[in-house]
């Protein structure tokens, strides 16, 4: 009997073991954060329409080529999103459900955040080949519950978009009788670093540091048709500076006819955030020596 009584209280043992380790733990429901992308295009500055054409091979970023960005909420949460065919990656939202918070993306740069004034600190690549557009986006005062922890963000344009063309002019052409070898074109005195603020009015502060752009990589020969330059699309931080000489913002032309020599031509330039600008270098005789 004692035998049997002792088989009973361990097959009791065993089935409430069991019982317990089939019963499934509710898990708590995933609030995935998602993101909707769009973009405000580029303006051109000759013709106040979207400048949706791309020309060279130095491409500025649209909603089709745009594959990465990263977005902050406050400085300790980062998401950087890739894309996958049309699909974003998902994370995981942040704060309760009801909670209103904001949301800062952005291409390049280094995010700093603060609750009165962040902004994305971005140096310009001083090689024009390695050069990438910067788009920024914010969406303020969302919840999960809002949209179901979808993101929408409308891109902007952050940078100035510039590209450059070059030609002689027949009577230079005429009095060379013969096209022109041009050794280098270089932008000289640009300011190539700032903060963009995510403010109601959104704005720039330039740095104090200038540098050069080389805009060609090797020996070019120049006619009378306009021709675009090898660096294809410069993407400056928006800046403005009258034509001084060599004193402000400036091109430099190294060419050579009966020897080397080098040309200065001073730019007035005003490049606002969207815009595309369009610089055609006319090279006459008052400018070349033969």
């Amino acid at each position: 009997m004692k035998k049997i009584g002792f088989l009973s209280l361990l097959v009791a043992c065993v089935f409430v073991a069991c019982s317990d380790s089939d019963t499934p733990e509710e898990q708590p429901a995933k609030r995935l954060l998602t993101v909707e992308v769009s973009e405000n295009p580029l303006t051109d500055e000759a013709t106040g329409a979207p400048a949706l054409g791309i020309t060279r091979s130095a491409n500025y970023t649209t909603t089709e080529t745009l594959n990465a960005f990263s977005m902050n909420y406050t400085g300790s949460y980062k998401y950087d999103l890739t894309k996958s065919g049309s699909t974003w990656t998902t994370n995981d939202w942040p704060v309760d459900n009801n909670v209103k918070i904001d949301f800062y993306a952005y291409t390049g740069g280094d995010f700093i955040y603060s609750a009165a004034d962040p902004y994305v600190s971005f140096e310009v690549d001083q090689t024009v080949s390695s050069q990438h557009d910067l788009l920024v986006a914010v969406h303020k005062d969302i919840a999960y519950n809002d949209a179901g922890g979808k993101v929408s963000l409308s891109f902007d344009h952050a940078c100035a978009v510039v590209q450059f063309n070059v030609q002689l002019t027949n009577k230079l052409r005429t009095e060379l009788g013969s096209n022109l070898s041009v050794n280098s074109i270089v932008l000289q005195n640009v300011i190539y670093q700032g903060q963009y603020h995510y403010n109601s009015t959104p704005s720039w502060t330039l740095g104090e540091n200038q540098t050069n752009f080389e805009l060609t990589n090797s020996l070019i020969t120049v006619g009378t048709e306009l021709q675009g330059l090898p660096c294809g699309y410069l993407f400056m931080i928006p800046q403005s500076r009258d034509a001084n000489g060599t004193t402000g913002t400036y091109l430099k032309v190294s060419y050579t006819t009966s020897a080397a020599k080098t040309a200065t031509i001073p730019l007035d330039i005003n490049w606002q955030a969207g815009y595309l600008y369009t610089i055609n270098i006319r090279l006459g005789t008052k400018l070349i020596e033969k």
